[in-house]
């Protein structure tokens, strides 16, 4: 079976369906493992008065759409943002980590996990990483150097360095990929079968 490491959509294309079928597979179970669950942070948090400044669906939406932009302006991969997300959903299922407890409640914290998750995505996925000078400057210096270096060591210790999460990206790449294949067989199938029954 070939590992499923590369996600050039077009390297995929070329996979044969069994391939397909088996990294769509692994993936899926990997998906699985505990250590990648993710709990509805936005929903399961108290009622107190401090849940008012809790993150939103919305101010997530909004982070991710910042990320894009980060993203495809240094042209890096839209995979790196769904990894990067991916960090922050797990990082913020956490319970009993204090630091995912403050991001849950402030959007600056927030934003600073998100930037620190974009930053080891980068590193995980990327030829050339963004460094923290460069993280500084797209914070528009709401974040110092030594902020994103102490956010990600927290981040790093909490997801216990477990890097390898897999997104939806390329499950549905893989999806894509296997339907192409699958698809026209049996659009020639129904193409057969209607010419045998108008011969009829």
């Amino acid at each position: 079976m070939t590992k499923p490491d590369s996600d050039d959509l077009f390297s995929i294309f070329r996979l044969s369906t069994s391939d397909l079928v088996d990294q769509t597979l692994v993936l899926l179970k990997q998906e699985e493992n505990p250590h990648y669950k993710c709990r509805d942070y936005l929903r399961n948090g108290s009622s107190s008065s401090s849940s008012r400044s809790r993150v939103s669906a919305e101010a997530r939406a909004k982070v991710a759409r910042w990320l894009a932009d980060i993203v495809d302006y240094f042209s890096l991969q839209r995979q790196t943002v769904a990894m990067a997300m991916s960090y922050v959903d797990i990082f913020l299922s956490l319970r009993n980590v204090r630091a995912a407890s403050e991001a849950r409640r402030s959007v600056t914290k927030f934003q600073l996990l998100a930037l620190v998750c974009l930053s080891i995505a980068t590193k995980s996925l990327e030829v050339a990483h963004l460094d923290v000078e460069t993280l500084v400057t797209a914070s528009q210096g709401c974040y110092c150097a030594d902020d994103i270096r102490e956010m990600e060591i927290v981040v790093l210790n909490a997801l216990q360095w477990r890097l390898c999460a897999p997104t939806s990206l390329p499950i549905a790449h893989r999806a894509i990929a296997l339907l192409t294949k699958v698809v026209p067989r049996l659009a020639n199938g129904a193409n057969k079968h209607n010419s045998i029954t108008s011969c009829l």
